[in-house]
């Protein structure tokens, strides 16, 4: 571990304080188009192990909980979502040891919330649900989450959702980064290919680990997706539930894959929608990613032109030659420093969510080519990000990354890895090897994710969108090799997430929570 540089003035306005997210997306696999499927096969019902067959997998049999202790929840926690969708709320707590293999590691206590309609039957079973980034939507997004479900799911099922280990409000000691890092994260390095710029890598890194490892301690490597997936675990049997339904999106997807290798026998019904492979390096995922945000790049870019949008004739040199303009120095915006740096960040959000491109379109061209109002672009990089609520998601994803991680990169290694992918992906490539360096210094890992088998479970949905640039199509279909009773729904799209977006994966996923019958083999669902 490098030694601490040492503090430099902050510089920055006392808002950054409360901004926080690391965009080191985890996906794997260049993007490529399955081959069309044909309809009308006759859907089969799942059939699940029986209890006295049970497969055990490395989690073991099951972990043991007291039961739930459901009360009222915080008066400010809303109970209708943004559709109007209204739902009575029960709250409590679930105590977690901090490390399932060390005794006397401590303990965690997780916030949970369950929401039900006044359709839903006191008895209704329960269905948990996950979504994003950890810490992107947690309890305090519940009337969101549920009311986002199409309205026979939330009918008849029983809601439930909790704040995972490490992030906000469960853990407030992952607020651990100080201003001067936060802004140097918002506005990293373009280009680490050269040496100049991954020895700034390192010493971010360095800045990055020592400030969460002095305010958190050695419990720093904790903050992962395996003891989360024993977490899972604990609170299905709180729950007083014998096997886990689950719909996980994106990292909520990967957790659940996680979740069906260590606990096969403990697994009804899962949909993993848009999750990334565990079992690739931080490189490999950088890498797959940046090939995919080129192809979503155009993409866009075509569809700007289509449109006469206001980067003029050829958008993308308009786009590439703004990231150029800013470079390493940037400029102002709103007392944050917006650079070539964070407009890639800007890009590699928003490029997977299609009917959010007019808004980046405008954001791009209030910054005129860099010499403009750059605030537009940091105002839709922090919302995007999740940064202006002060819920420090950029702490939580950097635990959760680094210590899914085996993978460590020297300053040489990152820059001649970087070099390479440039050479593939000439935007993106180097920057997100880049993104990957960040966990140059962090601890080595305790618990990093390998392949996932999920032996023995009964069938298992999993969903992906064929040019998905957050978590692309080959890394879904990894994620499907891996998984014994994994069987795919492929949605024709660019957009991040499958469901409830695409209706064809919609009607699929209900007809398997609600009546356990899974969809045609191979089922490709139109745009």
């Amino acid at each position: 571990m490098r030694r601490r540089p040492p503090i430099r003035p902050a510089g920055v306005t006392a808002a950054v304080v409360a901004v926080a997210a690391l965009v080191t997306g985890c996906t794997v696999g260049p993007s490529s188009r399955p081959p069309l499927a044909t309809y009308g096969q006759q859907p089969t019902t799942v059939t699940s192990a029986s209890p006295s067959a049970r497969p055990t997998g490395p989690g073991g049999s099951g972990q043991q909980a007291d039961p739930l202790s459901w009360g009222s929840c915080p008066s400010d926690l809303a109970t209708e979502s943004v559709d109007g969708v209204a739902f009575t709320l029960e709250c409590a707590h679930l105590p977690v040891p901090g490390s399932y293999t060390e005794s006397g590691s401590g303990s965690e206590d997780l916030a949970v919330v369950r929401a039900r309609t006044d359709k839903t039957p006191a008895d209704a079973p329960n269905l948990v649900l996950l979504s994003g980034d950890p810490g992107a939507n947690g309890t305090a997004q519940i009337a969101d989450l549920a009311g986002a479900l199409p309205a026979d799911l939330r009918a008849g099922h029983a809601i439930v959702t909790l704040d995972l280990r490490g992030t906000l409000p469960t853990n407030p000691r992952m607020d651990c980064l100080r201003s001067d890092t936060l802004q140097e994260v918002l506005a990293p390095p373009t280009d680490p290919s050269d040496p100049d710029q991954a020895a700034a890598i390192g010493t971010l890194s360095t800045a990055l680990t020592y400030d969460c490892g002095d305010e958190v301690g050695t419990t720093i490597t904790d903050f992962g997706t395996v003891n989360a997936a024993d977490d899972l675990d604990t609170l299905r049997a709180a729950l007083g539930d014998d096997r886990l339904q689950f719909v996980g999106q994106g990292f909520g997807a990967t957790l659940g894959a996680v979740y069906a290798n260590r606990y096969p026998g403990r697994v009804q019904r899962l949909v993993l929608d848009s999750p990334t492979d565990p079992a690739a390096s931080l490189t490999d995922t950088a890498l797959a990613r940046a090939i995919a945000l080129e192809s979503a790049l155009d993409d866009y870019a075509d569809q700007c032109a289509a449109d006469s949008c206001a980067l003029g004739a050829d958008p993308k040199k308009y786009v590439t030659e703004l990231i150029a303009t800013l470079g390493d120095t940037g400029g102002s915006a709103g007392g944050l420093l917006m650079t070539g740096g964070s407009v890639l960040l800007l890009l590699s959000r928003e490029l997977g969510d299609p009917e959010g491109w007019p808004q980046l379109t405008k954001a791009l061209a209030a910054a005129d080519g860099g010499n403009g109002d750059l605030h537009p672009m940091m105002a839709l990089l922090l919302r995007d990000l999740g940064l202006d609520d002060d819920r420090h998601l950029l702490e939580s994803n950097i635990a959760y990354t680094c210590n899914d991680a085996g993978q460590r990169l020297s300053e040489a290694s990152l820059a001649q890895n970087a070099a390479a992918a440039k050479k593939k992906a000439p935007v993106f490539g180097a920057f997100l090897i880049g993104q990957a360096g960040l966990c140059s210094d962090w601890p080595t890992a305790v618990l990093p994710l390998g392949r996932v088998t999920g032996a023995g479970a009964p069938p298992i949905l999993v969903a992906g969108s064929n040019a998905d640039p957050i978590s692309p199509y080959s890394g879904v279909q990894s994620v499907v090799s891996q998984l014994s009773s994994a069987q795919l729904i492929s949605w024709q799209s660019g957009a991040h997430g499958t469901f409830p977006a695409s209706s064809c994966v919609g009607n699929a996923v209900q007809s398997y929570l609600i009546d356990g019958t899974e969809p045609a083999a191979g089922l490709l669902c139109p745009p």
